[in-house]
């Protein structure tokens, strides 16, 4: 692991925005420092823990290694954005704290990067769960593209996913997936708008300006389970606008085709007109999401175009 001390950047910034991942840490720092790839920092957030994570990290992680803590929750994505406005590489390798990265990671996706159109790389990954029906439905979410190659036309891959409905993750959790530092500032970082598709939603984004690379090989490792943030945000159902969120974006975006626009408008009133009938005949709060819908078609425009307002590159996210 480099330390930044001659005033160049590493090649990658491992970023580990952690909250309560005591049980798991350590398995997960072992995994960053055995990668056979010497050229990254590493950056860990603690989200004001409870269970004692960020003393753990700071005995764990070694001199090198910057070890921080928020004052106050930001949650899951303030946290991704704040280790995204830290971290100082020329790319992004997000490590949940219940993740593992396999040795040959960082070897094999930060070169990707040395082609200036990259703005993501990503791989499969190895899933570790006691759920095997979702094992099988998530366990190889790459498969919904077809002819992935080594470099693709990351617009194309978002016209893909967006004529196919813009259902679920395509791409896949943060450690899967590496991202051009610039490009993902540059998009403007996570949505806290959006909770379990906000990965996807990020992965979008950057695809629409940059290519893709994309390695056949495992390069990490997925642990599900049920105390994690956003199966919690799942079972919650904190979720409901997400799809509808993420179509807003794309009928509010002029940089992309009309014809793309106007399929995701199609799909757009679709879901409108599903989370509406859901909301008033069988949905949770029925009453209070009706009211939310009724107002929400120009109202989330409003919110795309304003999310989706281009940044200068490195510039800052706000969390």
């Amino acid at each position: 692991m480099v330390v930044d001390s001659n005033g160049s950047a590493p090649a990658v910034s491992v970023c580990i925005p952690m909250y309560n991942n005591a049980d798991t840490l350590a398995r997960c720092l072992e995994s960053i420092v055995g990668q056979d790839f010497g050229d990254f920092e590493l950056l860990i957030v603690d989200d004001d823990s409870t269970d004692g994570s960020f003393e753990l990290a700071r005995s764990l992680a070694g001199e090198n290694a910057r070890v921080l803590r928020n004052e106050v929750r930001l949650g899951l994505v303030g946290n991704h954005n704040r280790c995204l406005s830290l971290a100082r590489g020329r790319t992004i390798q997000f490590v949940h704290g219940d993740d593992r990265l396999l040795p040959n990671c960082l070897s094999t996706l930060s070169p990707l990067f040395d082609e200036d159109s990259v703005g993501l790389a990503f791989a499969p990954r190895m899933i570790e769960t006691d759920d095997e029906s979702w094992r099988e439905r998530y366990g190889r979410l790459e498969q919904n593209f077809h002819d992935l190659g080594p470099t693709n036309d990351g617009a194309a891959l978002v016209s893909e996913f967006v004529r196919s409905g813009a259902r679920g993750n395509w791409v896949g959790e943060p450690t899967c997936v590496m991202v051009r530092r610039s490009t993902a500032l540059a998009v403007g970082g996570l949505d806290e708008g959006i909770y379990q598709l906000v990965d996807m939603d990020l992965w979008m984004r950057i695809m629409q300006r940059s290519s893709v690379a994309w390695s056949p090989d495992e390069l990490s490792i997925r642990y599900h389970h049920g105390a994690s943030e956003s199966f919690v945000n799942a079972t919650q159902k904190k979720d409901w606008l997400d799809r509808y969120r993420i179509l807003s974006k794309v009928v509010a975006d002029r940089s992309l085709p009309l014809s793309l626009r106007a399929t995701g408008f199609g799909w757009w009133w679709l879901v409108w007109a599903d989370l509406f009938l859901a909301s008033v005949v069988r949905g949770p709060d029925r009453a209070s999401r009706a009211r939310v819908l009724l107002g929400s078609p120009f109202r989330e425009l409003r919110r795309a175009r304003a999310q989706g307002t281009p940044r200068p590159e490195g510039a800052e996210v706000t969390v």
